[in-house]
């Protein structure tokens, strides 16, 4: 059972908020528009198989919630996907403890590049790193895979394709940051010659899931495991 605590929305297009102060126990979840994010934040705070309707939205839902087997209440936050919020997104991630990336799995192909530069972005954000350590790779919508993906386990497949386009991205910022004799943004360091998932700074886990068809346990599980 989920028992919501209190819960609004806040616009992310709207000025003049100040300083914020940060708690940094947020678990966050981000993505792409068009994910699923919005329709799993509100089956976590509905506590029902069924989904709301929802649509891309251009606000931050935020919500505290007591989750069945996890003894504090958690406050999720619903973060936009759209491209022109992200810089809003990044001046609040100091107050994420743990980050659900939420991904269409049978669009996946498609956005791929972009998908791999959001994350790597995450994972060079020394405010998120100040209190994350983990991410949970949620690859929604299996229920939807083209014919011509059938038989494959969307994860295996997002978590070895990110892979290649994260290394493709690194190796070009940094080749960029040494031609112009720059050292400002973080960079993410690698123990071998490419990207792999352990060189992350985020613990990465990734997730079949579809939010039509599945119960909420397997997040929840994962949400217990960061709260510990």
């Amino acid at each position: 059972a989920v028992v919501a605590g209190a819960a609004g929305a806040w616009f992310l297009l709207c000025g003049g908020e100040g300083k914020q102060r940060f708690k940094g126990d947020a678990v966050f979840l981000i993505g792409p528009c068009g994910g699923g994010k919005t329709a799993i934040f509100f089956k976590l705070h509905d506590g029902k198989a069924g989904l709301r309707g929802t649509q891309t939205s251009m606000i931050k839902n935020e919500a505290t919630m007591s989750l069945e087997g996890i003894d504090a209440p958690v406050r999720l936050v619903d973060c936009p996907g759209h491209l022109r919020l992200r810089p809003k997104l990044f001046s609040i991630l100091e107050d994420c403890c743990a980050v659900v990336f939420v991904l269409d799995s049978s669009s996946f192909i498609s956005q791929a590049k972009a998908i791999a530069e959001m994350m790597l972005d995450l994972m060079c954000s020394p405010a998120l790193l100040k209190h994350a350590d983990r991410m949970l790779v949620v690859c929604n919508q299996t229920d939807k895979m083209p014919d011509d993906l059938a038989g494959i386990q969307p994860k295996n497949l997002v978590k070895k394709r990110l892979e290649t386009e994260i290394e493709a991205l690194r190796a070009s910022r940094e080749s960029g940051l040494q031609e112009q004799g720059g050292a400002e943004q973080v960079q993410l360091e690698i123990q071998g010659g490419a990207f792999k998932w352990t060189d992350s700074p985020l613990e990465a886990s990734f997730l079949d899931y579809s939010a039509k068809v599945d119960d909420v346990s397997p997040l929840v599980k994962w949400i217990a495991a960061v709260k510990g």
